[in-house]
């Protein structure tokens, strides 16, 4: 949530916003033990710019998170397919056994 990658998303996001004039944020971060839920917390001298800066920071967050799951999977799917072998012609209703000989 404080890296500077997410950061950086942040400020180009809000960049685009010419209604906003930019201030010090502090964004705080608290995990609610046990649970995936995150307590975020944004102090700053303008509540405008401030209360986007704290949604910025969620979306990207968000898309943050869900690009990083989908490269896993596909990470994932591509080393799987190097296992088994380009030799595989399985399918749902026909599981591959192995290579072909």
């Amino acid at each position: 949530m404080q890296s500077d990658r997410l950061r950086n998303l942040v400020y180009a996001q809000l960049a685009r916003r010419p209604d906003l004039h930019p201030s010090p944020v502090e964004i705080m971060v608290a995990l609610t033990p046990k649970t995936s839920i995150f307590n975020l917390r944004a102090i700053g001298e303008d509540a405008n710019y401030t209360t986007a800066y704290l949604q910025a920071t969620m979306d990207e967050y968000i898309i943050l998170k869900r690009d990083m799951l989908t490269g896993a999977s596909t990470s994932t799917e591509l080393s799987m397919q190097t296992k088994i072998g380009p030799d595989c012609q399985g399918s749902e209703r026909e599981p591959c056994t192995g290579p072909q000989l």
